[in-house]
């Protein structure tokens, strides 16, 4: 460790608490009346005595827990009390890890800025007691003269240092409340594993967090009045991952447009940010089981739940998994089971009927949001063109699916100062510009425009840095996450509270001013222009700009810097390119694509990337997709790969589980591996098609080309037999008419008395015989006179047999002859095969003194 860092541990543990210029007087003397019983809080005054009192009700408890299942248990009611309870301490916060000791200070000096470092460990000192039951609240309640009872504008603050470590107990609202005149509520919720364990167990969905922020909002409207506040005027506003927060409960259906809450701040932070959900939370919950010796269960859902909850919540926190860079493991994920976050933001916010579209709501950002992912040394020394190229590598390869080098180029090439030489400052200061900007910025201002067809809506720009921590922690001169809310919470006007800094110039207490008057304004009006109740004179008195409207043509907002005015159109060509040009570029460009044209340039390369372990494709490797063909797939276990040569797992054996496993794959690579199957499947399906088709067309043909010549061979041959056999088979019967050639002479056998036209005893001949053969070959075996009538012209038969020789007796009908009568049916297409050696003389007789019938029917 460095010098610097061991003098810098020893100047934060000897000055661990700020100073704070309010003091705690006695025991407030008011009784406030709720449906669980009495309280009575602590009455804080201020060394300025123009300043008003504000009564502090610390602890209260808003949910209870019970010792239990902390992590899948969900807000219930608070308990009941008889007596008058004094709430005068801090009440315990939720499990965290604990980030207070010198190993921890030491550890994260190395991967985090200074000044990051030390606003962690200020907020620290109110995380060291923790529990498992801790869902509480904090209210800060102005004084007021008997006479006023116009009821309080209520704010309840979400914080959001991390969804794994923070407190509402480390910020004191106690200068807001009494400057802007409505209640401040800070609150304790459930963090990391605790908070957003998903293992997809109708007892673990997830969102636990959410889920006591809205037990917090229903505590506001059953207890509110108490404290003289108004219900139907309570704004819920949140910073970071807070205000993620706060975004994703506007669109639930729970919230009920806007029963629990009327208006909303959202500073540095969007549900639309890559860190704002989890990035898989079944993956997350397996890693987490592996941490905790649960992995066994990791096919077993039930089981897989049963064993994390025997497991104490100190364990599962300090065993939370990681996830890639840029993203959160334990986070809010879309569960559609559930109502409170029931899909995916992007499909949310196409919905009209909720929170989100029904309230004004103020957005704001600062200039250097991602500050936190650089090191305190390529802070303070710049960063070289090689580690450049190495973090934008990394963001691409983690946050877009195609196109990657076309997007590369584009950003490498777009936070590059052109017009100024290049240096390693300049180079830190594009790299943060494009972190903050794709991370902060462009989800935030989409969301921003996607409100603003609602209802009003309003940006802000805060890019003032506060002077004491410019000299101490950095050495440039702009605003970094998280220095607006020293200012809305009043932290310039009373010397520092807490987790702020102390010391202020005159400036930046104006600015302060201006921004406590703005917000609570908001809450009160939903104007932050128009105060309630003040006025006109007393505007003009502070000359405060006006706060414009934002829309997606004019784009305007407020700049709170060294002066504080509206402009139009934030950072519009940088969010031109995030909010149009790479969305365009992050498209497959054609059906089925191949995976590897999407590929970084040596993305192979693990040396060319930031934190290579924390690579998106790395994570894979824990729960797969399906391998590409080549290489073969890895060894499977039951549908699951576990990596080569980890032996917990092979000799286990596995349950069976409730739901496939291919939930626990990350949506954006589920997409992917799906595209990839497609490529390789559909062409080899298309050729097995047509070449299938192709065969039995082939087969077809064959069978019906060896069935004609068989036929044609079968007909010739029947046709010589008759030839030899019935030479004198058609005497000449002239011209006689139909009705007298139908009297003809009976078989010996058949009975005379039968009807004429009865249909003959068949006994030797079947039907099909008689059938399949055409009208000529039926001519030639048969002597009745209907049958000379026949002409075979038409079909191209040559009869060698048809004479017309008259004076000729009829002859003799054989017994098993069959009737055979004129009808309509299309003419026998096997009349073409017969024999065609009969005399052209003879087939003339036959045209020239037979009637021609196209058709015959045998009965």
């Amino acid at each position: 460790m460095s010098v610097q860092s061991f003098l810098l541990i020893v100047a934060i543990l000897s000055g661990s608490v700020l100073t704070i210029s309010s003091e705690i007087r006695h025991l407030g003397n008011s009784v406030v009346h709720l449906k669980s019983g009495d309280i009575r809080g602590l009455w804080v005054t201020f060394k300025d005595s123009r300043w008003t009192p504000v009564e502090l009700y610390r602890g209260l408890s808003y949910g209870s827990l019970g010792k239990q299942d902390q992590a899948t248990t969900e807000s219930n009611f608070y308990s009941q009390w008889n007596k008058t309870l004094i709430v005068d301490q801090w009440a315990k916060v939720c499990p965290q890890e604990d980030i207070g000791g010198v190993k921890s200070l030491k550890d994260l000096l190395k991967v985090l800025p200074r000044v990051h470092v030390i606003r962690l460990y200020h907020r620290s000192n109110y995380t060291k007691n923790q529990v498992e039951d801790c869902l509480t609240l904090n209210v800060f309640l102005p004084a007021r003269e008997w006479t006023d009872t116009t009821p309080f504008a209520v704010m309840v603050f979400v914080h959001g240092e991390s969804y794994e470590i923070g407190t509402g107990n480390a910020y004191d609202g106690s200068v807001l409340a009494s400057y802007g005149d409505v209640i401040v509520i800070t609150i304790n919720y459930r963090l990391g594993v605790l908070g957003f364990l998903n293992t997809g167990h109708s007892s673990a969905q997830g969102n636990q967090a959410l889920m006591d922020i809205l037990a917090v909002l229903q505590w506001v409207q059953d207890n509110i009045a108490a404290f003289n506040g108004d219900p139907n005027k309570v704004t819920l506003f949140g910073h970071g991952h807070g205000a993620a927060l706060v975004n994703i409960l506007m669109f639930s259906s729970l919230t009920e447009k806007g029963k629990y809450f009327q208006r909303a701040v959202i500073q540095s932070g969007s549900a639309l940010s890559r860190w704002a959900v989890s990035y898989d939370a079944y993956s997350c919950a397996q890693w987490l089981a592996r941490n905790v010796n649960c992995s066994s269960f990791t096919n077993d859902i039930e089981g897989l739940t049963k064993c994390l909850k025997s497991r104490s919540a100190q364990d599962l926190v300090n065993s939370s998994p990681g996830a890639p860079k840029y993203y959160s493991c334990m986070a809010p994920s879309p569960n559609p089971y559930g109502e409170i976050f029931r899909a995916p933001v992007e499909n949310l916010m196409s919905e009209s009927r909720n929170t989100f579209t029904s309230i004004p709501v103020i957005f704001g950002v600062t200039s250097n949001e991602a500050y936190m992912y650089l090191k305190q040394k390529e802070l303070t020394d710049g960063i070289s063109e090689d580690r450049k190229s190495k973090i934008i590598r990394t963001f691409v390869l983690n946050n877009f699916q195609y196109n990657r080098q076309k997007i590369y180029e584009i950003l490498y090439h777009q936070y590059t100062s052109w017009d100024t030489i290049q240096d390693d400052f300049t180079r830190r200061d594009n790299v943060l510009q494009l972190l903050s900007d794709g991370l902060y910025v462009a989800p935030l201002v989409k969301m921003t425009q996607q409100h603003s067809l609602s209802t009003d809506t309003y940006l802000y720009a805060f890019t003032h840095a506060t002077v004491s921590d410019t000299a101490l922690y950095h050495n440039w001169t702009s605003a970094v996450h998280g220095d607006e809310l020293a200012y809305i919470f009043g932290a310039p006007l009373v010397e520092g509270v807490t987790p702020f800094s102390e010391k202020f110039t005159p400036l930046e207490k104006t600015i302060s001013e201006t921004m406590m008057r703005y917000w609570t304004n908001f809450a009160k009006t939903g104007d932050p222009n128009k105060p309630e109740g003040e006025l006109a004179f007393e505007q003009k008195l502070r000359s405060d700009p006006g706060w414009p409207k934002y829309d997606r043509n004019q784009q305007r907002f407020l700049h709170f810097g060294s002066n504080t005015t509206s402009s139009s159109h934030y950072r519009g060509k940088e969010l031109s390119l995030w909010l149009d040009l790479i969305p365009k570029l992050n498209q497959p460009g054609k059906p089925n694509p191949d995976p590897r044209e999407h590929e970084l340039k040596d993305q192979n390369n693990m040396a060319t990337f930031d934190d290579p372990h924390r690579l998106i494709t790395d994570f894979k490797k824990f729960f797969p997709p399906h391998p590409p063909i080549p290489p073969s797939p890895p060894p499977l276990d039951n549908g699951m790969y576990f990596p080569p040569g980890d032996s917990e797992y092979t000799n286990k054996e596995k349950t069976k589980r409730e739901d496939s496993l291919e939930q626990f794959k990350p949506q954006s690579e589920e997409k992917a591996e799906q595209e990839s199957s497609l490529s390789n499947s559909v062409p080899l399906s298309i050729t097995v098609a047509i070449g299938c088709s192709l065969l039995f067309i082939n087969i077809l043909l064959f069978s019906a080309v060896y069935y004609q010549r068989r036929r044609i061979q079968r007909l010739n041959r029947e046709a010589i037999e008759q030839e030899h056999n019935d030479q004198n088979d058609f005497p000449d019967i002239g011209h006689k008419s139909q009705r007298e050639n139908t009297a003809i002479k009976e078989p010996p056998d058949r009975d005379l008395h039968l009807d004429p036209h009865s249909k003959p005893n068949i006994q030797s001949n079947p039907l099909y015989t008689v059938i399949s053969k055409s009208p000529c070959d039926l001519a030639q075996e048969s002597s009745h006179e209907s049958l000379s009538t026949l002409s075979c012209a038409s079909s191209g038969v040559h009869q060698k047999n048809a004479v017309n020789h008259k004076g000729v007796a009829p002859p003799t009908i054989p017994r098993d002859a069959p009737v055979i009568q004129r009808d309509h049916i299309p003419n026998s297409k096997y009349a073409a095969n017969s024999s065609s050696n009969l005399s052209k003389e003879k087939m003339n007789n036959v045209r020239n003194s037979t009637p021609t019938h196209d058709t015959i029917t045998v009965v």
